[in-house]
């Protein structure tokens, strides 16, 4: 037999090699991550691995891998393990676009879940919610009153008695995404409201809870605010922060995995606009934005540039998804999305709203007509037109987890009194 040495027979031939002395074996590079491992990083003995991988060729990469996977991924691991021994407390993951916070945040759902236990995935906002699996925001998950900024103790408008109590008694793990856009305030109901379901003077009831997020993104919204009364908004500013367990992701995973020279520019040229570091002109309130893109002399242009042939192109429902134009006011927003629709080659379908006081003895002071003349950010205009092959957006959850607030659709058929939409995730 060719693959016994020495009265022992192997499993494989390169085995038998090895037995033999013909092959270099991967002692070396055992004894270097070892040493590495007792005084680098879990990123350092990454990039030590990287290297070996690329100037030394080792003879059998995967064992080593396996070998030294869990501490290669101390930065993980102590996360899901804490995770795993169903420990306590409050932790704070800070994670750029692109670091991987969305796929950690899968791998914790889904280990969980095909436990039994229960995992509850919830995200400031209804689109950042649609990208989690059996994922809910966070004021529909805890019923946070909408007036929560104005109270001075507050707490979560959740029944004794109820199936969401009772799901959140039971919970293993609470998550909430995009954490750095939400009021101080309702990070602090849901944890006197976990105290209270959960009996328990610990933080958040003792029950684990991740929130993650990127304080270089948009802070809480504060109609008129100063920069004092936004800072005093933000989750840093709230006394449960002293508690909070700090990690961070810091490798672009997207970037790397593209390895575009222009993607990382711009990863990197966002990354120094939100630690400060941009280059101001004229004015610290400008900042220099040279080499940062193409700049279109007219919203027409913009426009043909970023939906080209929008006539026939539509046609594509995954077309307009892969695409998208940001503006800083809604008004900006209206005239844009108007544009486009009279680009649509298809037929406009008109729908007006019914809008009514509630308190009768008032109806006199808020006639019907002032009503319909009032634009509500965050809500459809009072006539809304429409049409098919048009990308919406749903403002209420009505079927979670298909149908719920910011579910991303395509308008398939504009019937009288209905619409029908294709949910643009399952394209």
């Amino acid at each position: 037999m060719l693959r016994t040495v020495n009265g022992t027979t192997h499993e494989s031939y390169r085995d038998a090699c090895l037995a033999l002395g013909l092959l270099e074996d991967d002692n070396i590079h055992r004894q270097t991550l070892q040493e590495a491992c007792i005084s680098q990083s879990p990123q350092q003995r990454i990039n030590l691995f990287a290297i070996l991988l690329t100037h030394t060729c080792p003879s059998n990469p995967t064992e080593l891998w396996e070998e030294f996977y869990h501490e290669m991924s101390g930065d993980y691991a102590h996360q899901t393990d804490k995770i795993q021994n169903g420990q306590s407390g409050l932790c704070f993951l800070d994670a750029p676009g692109g670091c991987g916070k969305t796929f950690f945040i899968e791998t914790i759902l889904a280990s969980q879940r095909a436990k039994g236990s229960i995992a509850i995935a919830t995200a400031s906002t209804g689109l950042a919610a649609t990208l989690l699996p059996g994922g809910r925001t966070v004021h529909s998950t805890f019923k946070v009153p909408l007036n929560i900024i104005n109270a001075e103790t507050p707490s979560c408008s959740i029944k004794k008695g109820t199936a969401l109590l009772r799901v959140l008694k039971d919970a293993f793990v609470l998550i909430v995404d995009e954490a750095t856009l939400l009021h101080r305030k309702v990070i602090e109901a849901i944890d006197t409201t976990l105290k209270d379901i959960c009996s328990s003077s610990e933080v958040m009831g003792g029950l684990l809870t991740l929130l993650c997020g990127d304080f270089r993104q948009i802070l809480p919204v504060i109609k008129q605010g100063t920069r004092a009364n936004i800072v005093d908004a933000c989750l840093k500013s709230s006394s449960l922060w002293r508690l909070v367990q700090q990690y961070r992701l810091t490798t672009n995973m997207r970037v790397a995995l593209q390895a575009d020279e222009r993607a990382e520019m711009f990863a990197n040229k966002l990354l120094r606009l939100g630690n400060g570091e941009t280059d101001t002109v004229q004015s610290p309130n400008y900042v220099s934005l040279l080499n940062f893109g193409t700049t279109a002399e007219n919203i027409d242009i913009l426009l043909d540039r970023i939906y080209p042939q929008i006539h026939s192109n539509y046609e594509n429902h995954t077309w307009p998804m892969q695409r998208d134009i940001l503006a800083p006011h809604n008004d900006s927003v209206s005239q844009i999305n108007k544009l486009l629709a009279e680009k649509l080659p298809t037929q406009t379908h008109t729908y007006t709203a019914i809008n009514s006081v509630v308190d009768e003895e008032q109806a006199v002071q808020f006639p019907v007509e002032f009503l319909n003349s009032i634009e509500v950010p965050g809500l459809s205009p009072h006539v809304l037109d429409l049409k098919c092959g048009m990308p919406m957006m749903l403002l209420r959850s009505i079927k979670p987890p298909e149908l719920m607030n910011g579910t991303r659709c395509i308008i398939h058929n504009c019937n009288r009194n209905f619409v029908e939409v294709v949910n643009a995730a399952g394209i």
